[in-house]
């Protein structure tokens, strides 16, 4: 299960005919978007607005042959990929240019 890291609008949730199989984009404002690709199930639609902690997916293999189950995650802010690892507590002290 995967669950929105902030408050958001659901940008983008399809299915894609590339390796990226099934997608989300979410807008959290100010900037920041988070997108998830290869998902078994998207459990949010374009347009909805989430809170925090809401369920919007569920890890799959969708897209390209995978071996296993798995997420591809990105942070981005203002179109530009972020390192989760700036994110987390003890991370680097936030993202770089940010």
């Amino acid at each position: 299960m995967v669950l929105a890291p902030a408050n958001g609008l659901v940008q983008v949730a399809t299915l894609t005919r590339d390796s990226r199989g099934r997608v989300l984009h979410i807008d959290h404002g100010d900037g920041w978007q988070t997108r998830y690709y290869h998902l078994a199930q998207s459990l949010v639609r374009k347009g909805q607005t989430i809170p925090a902690g809401h369920p919007i997916a569920i890890v799959g293999m969708s897209g390209l042959p995978h071996p296993w189950p798995h997420l591809h995650f990105e942070i981005r802010r203002n179109g530009t990929p972020i390192n989760p690892q700036y994110m987390l507590i003890g991370g680097g002290g936030g993202a770089p240019g940010v």
